[in-house]
């Protein structure tokens, strides 16, 4: 009930229902030992009121609150790389970046190409100055959205702190070419050819 009620606006609503819900994992025992659900149904029926409520927190600001319940997911069924993804969000939202970084490369370990997180791992290596990382990540990131602006920028600030002055040439100029009249990135050009 909890993601019907926040679905339709009604966040206050959706707290009781999930909080209310997650009083029932107290009788988890006493329901099994009358052989009524397996613990794995349990587990992941619990899991998901934990991420459902994760959610609302998140999207109502309250990012610890959040963090907490998406971690309670995880420790139910640690599989579940929608959480996994949430959570990375919720810890990147909070600046935690180290924090973010085994949940997202848990998610692109294992999921369809998501280029978000494999963005955002490359934005990580280039905070932990791991250039060879960050320029791999966002080639990556390039090779399933083609037009990611942000990562051609990023490329290029890879490049350039590794001292590939053309390649990082290159990656600004293809920032050009999808944003026309980039100003930051026509003044980055003009002083990376003065280096060249």
């Amino acid at each position: 009930m909890g993601q019907i009620y926040y679905e339709i606006g009604q966040i206050a609503a959706a707290i009781r229902a999930c909080q209310m819900a997650l009083q029932l994992k107290k009788n988890k025992t006493d329901s099994k030992s009358q052989g009524q659900l397996n613990l794995s149904d349990y587990d992941t029926f619990f899991s998901n009121v934990h991420a459902n409520l994760a959610t609302v927190y998140e999207n109502t600001g309250q990012l610890d609150e959040a963090i907490r319940h998406y971690q309670e997911a995880l420790e139910l069924v640690p599989s579940q790389l929608s959480v996994h993804r949430d959570l990375a969000g919720a810890y990147w939202k909070k600046q935690r970046y180290t924090a973010a970084e085994p949940h997202y490369r848990q998610v692109i370990r294992h999921d369809a190409p998501d280029a978000q997180a494999i963005y955002r791992l490359g934005l990580i290596s280039l905070r932990k100055k791991d250039y060879l990382e960050a320029v791999s990540l966002f080639k990556k990131v390039i090779a399933i959205e083609a037009t990611h602006v942000w990562a051609y920028g990023a490329l290029g600030v890879a490049y350039q702190e590794l001292g590939n002055i053309p390649a990082a040439i290159g990656a600004f100029e293809r920032v050009l070419e999808l944003e026309p009249g980039n100003k930051v990135v026509l003044d980055k050009l003009r002083e990376l050819h003065e280096l060249k």
